[in-house]
């Protein structure tokens, strides 16, 4: 019981800190620190969590862990887009870059 209560807690850190950051990037204040910061976070969880290679090639973990890691790989890539093209004109800190 106390390691399911661990791991409980665990995903509820993580949920909050992944949403903090979501909510920070939809708001448009420091978009490109908050992205770069997603993509370290979700790279390094998404090797973690999702190791779909460890899996035999039969087996229904080994589907859902690989979609599981290539749907994140694709949010991974969303976000690097959003670090090359920026936040746009609706973002909180375009008044401050003076454009």
């Amino acid at each position: 019981m106390q390691t399911r209560i661990k791991g409980i807690k665990k995903e509820v850190l993580n949920d909050t800190f992944g949403l903090f950051f979501i909510l920070l990037i939809v708001a448009g204040w420091k978009t490109r620190l908050c992205s770069l910061i997603l993509i370290i976070w979700l790279g390094c969880l998404n090797f973690f969590v999702n190791d779909f290679w460890s899996h035999a090639d039969t087996s229904m973990m080994y589907d859902f862990k690989r979609y599981d890691f290539f749907q994140t790989l694709s949010v991974i890539g969303g976000l690097k887009i959003l670090i090359a093209l920026g936040p746009g004109h609706f973002s909180l800190d375009y008044e401050k870059k003076g454009i």
